[in-house]
């Protein structure tokens, strides 16, 4: 089971891969991906703080998909991350 997830994670950042023309739509996927994340918690603390004064109570279902997509977000910013440092890594690829 750790040998899958050694091998997901190395898919995740790109760790055998050098081409340009698939770390640069990545690397811009993942910003993109980090974006919409951001907007999303947003949305969901907005729309809580408008709709918490007419009396409506959050449920745990609502909570529950907060923490998923704060999970997400950590992930999201944890591959990144890894990817940058595996470029870097790499002689002469991108930065």
């Amino acid at each position: 089971m750790r040998r899958i997830a050694d091998l997901m994670w190395e898919g995740f950042t790109l760790k055998q891969i050098f081409h340009k023309k698939i770390v640069i739509p990545y690397l811009l996927f993942l910003c993109f991906l980090i974006l919409f994340e951001v907007y999303l918690i947003i949305f969901l603390f907005t729309s809580l703080q408008l709709v918490a004064p007419i009396g409506y109570k959050a449920t745990f279902f609502f909570y529950g998909i907060v923490l998923f997509l704060i999970f997400l977000f950590g992930y999201s910013i944890m591959v990144l991350i890894e990817t940058v440092k595996g470029i870097r890594r790499k002689k002469g690829l991108l930065i």
